[in-house]
């Protein structure tokens, strides 16, 4: 619960820089922003669903339009599984940078994403913390949106996460795992 609160915390803080964002660009044009959070379930994949039972996570986001219907995206996202074995949890959590590009739809919009994840994975058994020495991993998603009111919209999507870490046995191991989950956006 301690975890899940922290989450909760970095996601509320995230929000809290970003608003009044739709700041100035270059030449004084405005570059429009938003700012998403997300939660949902996560079920483990490959050799990761093992040892690894569903879990659920949480994230924040912030998008800057860089295009028309093309925007770049910088987040944190903490998820947490239960481990097979007495006492022992899994926490998934770091940073995500990204690119994210929406389609024209009637009511909606569709959209896709693909970044990189700055991620850690760390292990408690019993009251022990250990930490995995992590390499940078990737994420796609897709999903869509839909507008409840000119600012705000909801986004139910998923998206495939995966990234290498190691553990007690120094021998690489994926951790890799499905995301469903939905997000409220708002534009500032």
């Amino acid at each position: 619960m301690r975890r899940l609160l922290a989450g909760a915390a970095v996601a509320a803080a995230v929000l809290g820089t970003v608003e009044g964002a739709g700041a100035q660009g270059p030449f004084g044009l405005t570059v429009p922003v938003s700012a998403e959070v997300r939660g949902g379930l996560a079920i483990p994949s490959g050799d990761f669903a093992d040892v690894a039972d569903a879990g659920f996570g949480i994230g924040a986001s912030v998008h800057v339009q860089v295009a028309p219907r093309v925007s770049v995206y910088g987040g944190y996202s903490w998820t947490e599984f239960d481990l097979d074995g007495p006492s022992a949890d899994g926490t998934d959590r770091g940073w995500e940078l990204g690119a994210r590009v929406a389609f024209p739809g009637v009511g909606y919009s569709p959209w896709v994403r693909a970044g990189l994840l700055f991620h850690d994975f760390d292990v408690e058994v019993a009251g022990v913390d250990f930490d995995g020495d992590d390499d940078v991993g990737f994420e796609v998603g897709a999903g869509a949106a839909f507008p409840l009111g000119p600012r705000v919209s909801v986004s139910p999507g998923f998206a495939y996460r995966r990234y290498s870490t190691e553990f007690f046995d120094r021998s690489d191991r994926s951790v890799s795992y499905l995301s469903l989950d939905v997000g409220l956006r708002i534009r500032l």
